[in-house]
């Protein structure tokens, strides 16, 4: 779960567990076997504030974002960098219980995959590395590539406020069209009365139409597994 910009991990942890309506559960203790992951952002310059703020990359402009789009590229790669390698070694706490021997394999890989190294370690001819590389797709730099037809089958759930104050509702609606485009089956719902102008979870509906979505995507995981 990413933060949005000026805050950080912790806090969003703490404020998304206390988001719920009266008599409501919040999302967060609804899927106890579920492992949540709350990392922060760095601290980039802001040119639009004139200070330093946490922030995945840097938005000169939420009104135009065409404006200073030079400013946003280098932050956006660091912060991808980053989140895959939080997935990866999520991925490798997991499988850690059901791959117990290869274990330490795969901790390694993940850091030599963090120097793009992975692709070439996995096939100097240990049968135990190529054997975890390929069981674990994330390890290998194709599976970033959009001809992976298999990235299109990740759930996409999409919710925004149509009177947010801070980031304009149309944003949200090119981002969704910009996955729809690509192949994402992607389910979008526009929100209204949500707390801080808009800029916020709007509770009951948005928290239950979260939870509906996540309870539908472990209903759908736990078919495909058995």
């Amino acid at each position: 779960m990413l933060h949005g910009r000026g805050s950080n991990g912790p806090e969003f942890a703490e404020e998304l567990a206390e988001t719920a309506a009266p008599g409501q559960t919040p999302l967060t203790q609804r899927f106890p076997g579920w492992r949540w992951v709350f990392p922060s952002s760095q601290e980039l310059w802001s040119t639009a504030f004139e200070e330093m703020l946490p922030s995945w990359f840097e938005a000169h402009s939420l009104t135009d974002t065409t404006a200073r789009e030079d400013l946003q590229m280098e932050g956006i790669r660091q912060s991808v960098v980053y989140v895959q390698s939080l997935v990866n070694r999520e991925v490798a706490a997991l499988g850690a219980s059901t791959w117990l021997p290869f274990a330490a394999t795969i901790e390694r890989l993940l850091g030599e995959g963090d120097d793009h190294n992975t692709a070439e370690t996995a096939s100097d001819g240990n049968p135990s590395d190529t054997f975890v590389a390929d069981m674990m797709p994330t390890l290998s730099p194709l599976a970033a590539s959009p001809k992976d037809r298999s990235l299109l089958s990740t759930p996409v759930f999409l919710g925004h406020g149509v009177d947010d104050a801070v980031v304009d509702v149309e944003l949200g609606r090119q981002a969704k069209q910009v996955l729809a485009s690509a192949g994402f089956q992607v389910e979008w719902k526009e929100y209204s009365g949500a707390e801080l102008e808009g800029h916020w979870f709007k509770t009951p509906e948005q928290v239950e139409d979260m939870a509906a979505f996540m309870a539908t995507v472990t209903s759908t995981l736990a078919e495909t597994t058995n």
